[in-house]
């Protein structure tokens, strides 16, 4: 009986693999960062080449979808995370900013941040 336990064991440990799951739910095109996973033992089958939390602390990624609190993140799940950056020159005032231009009005101009929030800069300069 302890022959059949300790190879049962065994073979569980030898099949496990470390993956790296979400302990949140992470949006589509939010910044993924290590705060955001946790790597545990998984013994089922994965379709895809799992990712590690050491990769994410090298390059900045983004989720390519909307990723479920739970589920193994792959890499084909995440992207690498273009840099852009938006200057507005007010006159005596330039503001540079890292995200993407929405709305560009004569009174204000509103960007997209890289975490997906949006903000809302008046010409004036305030936010």
């Amino acid at each position: 009986m302890k022959l059949v336990v300790s190879i049962i064991l065994f073979t569980f440990i030898l099949y496990a693999q470390k993956i790296t799951i979400a302990i949140k739910n992470i949006n589509f095109k939010q910044k993924v960062t290590s705060a955001d996973v946790i790597k545990i033992e998984y013994d089922k089958q994965l379709n895809c080449e799992p990712i590690d939390i050491d990769v994410l602390n090298q390059h900045n990624y983004i989720a390519k979808h909307y990723i479920i609190k739970g589920k193994p993140i792959c890499k084909k799940d995440i992207k690498i995370a273009k840099k852009h950056i938006v200057k507005f020159d007010f006159g005596n005032i330039i503001i540079e900013k890292e995200g993407e231009i929405i709305t560009k009005t004569k009174h204000y101009i509103k960007i997209k941040k890289p975490d997906g929030k949006i903000e809302k800069i008046y010409i004036n300069g305030n936010f």
